[in-house]
């Protein structure tokens, strides 16, 4: 099936975005995710590396403690306005009580399920400089076991009645598997909420059932890559006739059950609706060159959650997001996007 691409050229006035954030507040969301904790060393590089003089000594300067992955998502929404409930699972560990802080601090309701025999998933990136040196990880993604499984869904339906909006943030970490979706999608549907999902590629064929997806471009590649072999000369020549065949391709996978947001960075963002439409949503040009930041899917994410679920609009959703994205990656590190920030990126 062929259909035409809308590229979106509104402009949304000032007072059209504060009338839809001001519902904001009335939102109640539950996300459901791999939590992590995001560190950010920074420093200096000024001196020779006395033992090996082609690698960067940094000397230590601060560091800075950042919630992540679904963790991240959820402080979106709360410092957009909205009451949210997270769900993920941490260790009993250094990185786990930070969690548990700074959620507190940001006014988000942290259901952790607590496994002792996990590691907390822990990023922590070396800034020398102003430049990104390196990144390590300490983590442990082995799947949740059928007890911890059961211990996980009873955290989940035992705290979350009253929501209007579900959100999966996924990141393959160990949380997420069929039972846990499952669960989540029956508690969504008695309180009749919304659910969206931000999957990784491995896990989608779990997500039956859901109302819209949100994939970046790579991760929509590696969904359909055994049938886009044929267009690479295609992405070449013509990269929207490719990013609208690879739509294509993608909600017929679906059998157009769902809607799908597929992010595309500076060239904004690409809707494939079940209802046939298509929507090309352009965003602002990026002005830093900072390449320090990271979670602008997760801001795009909570800020389409809230936009929807605050007007039932796609088009403004979009917008919204793109705009949220654009003021998160003006900032170094992991951000939150403030009602105030998202006001002014309309500026």
């Amino acid at each position: 099936r062929k259909h035409k691409v809308i590229i979106m050229t509104k402009n949304y006035s000032i007072e059209t975005i504060k009338e839809t954030i001001s519902k904001f507040n009335e939102l109640i969301f539950v996300v459901v995710g791999d939590v992590m904790l995001d560190t950010y060393i920074y420093g200096s590089v000024e001196k020779l590396n006395p033992e090996k003089p082609a690698e960067p000594l940094m000397l230590y300067e601060y560091e800075n403690n950042m919630l992540g992955g679904a963790a991240n998502t959820a402080n979106n929404l709360v410092h957009l306005g909205a009451n949210v409930k997270l769900c993920g699972t941490i260790a009993k560990d250094d990185a786990g009580g930070k969690i548990w802080y700074l959620c507190s601090e940001s006014k988000i309701k942290a259901n952790l399920l607590e496994i002792k025999r996990r590691t907390t998933t822990h990023k922590t990136r070396l800034i020398g400089s102003g430049s990104y040196l390196a990144r390590f990880d300490n983590e442990d993604i082995t799947p949740l076991n059928h007890e911890e499984t059961l211990n996980f869904n009873h955290i989940l339906s035992n705290h979350n009645d009253n929501f209007h909006v579900l959100i999966f943030s996924d990141y393959n970490k160990g949380l997420i598997n069929e039972e846990v979706v499952r669960s989540s999608l029956a508690l969504a549907k008695k309180n009749d909420a919304y659910v969206i999902a931000q999957p990784k590629p491995e896990n989608i064929k779990i997500y039956s059932g859901i109302d819209l997806i949100m994939l970046n471009l790579e991760e929509a590649e590696k969904i359909v890559s055994e049938k886009i072999g044929c267009l690479r000369e295609l992405k070449k020549k013509d990269i929207d006739s490719y990013r609208t065949k690879l739509g294509e391709i993608l909600i017929d996978k679906f059998s157009y059950s769902l809607d799908i947001i597929v992010t595309l960075g500076k060239d904004g963002s690409m809707y494939y609706g079940k209802n046939m439409k298509r929507l090309h949503v352009p965003t602002k040009p990026v002005l830093t060159t900072d390449a320090t930041y990271q979670g602008a899917g997760d801001t795009a994410l909570a800020a389409f959650s809230l936009g929807y679920a605050a007007t039932n609009d796609i088009e403004i959703s979009m917008d919204i997001a793109n705009h949220a994205a654009w003021a998160a990656i003006q900032q170094p590190g992991t951000t939150a996007v403030t009602l105030e920030m998202l006001l002014d990126s309309y500026g």
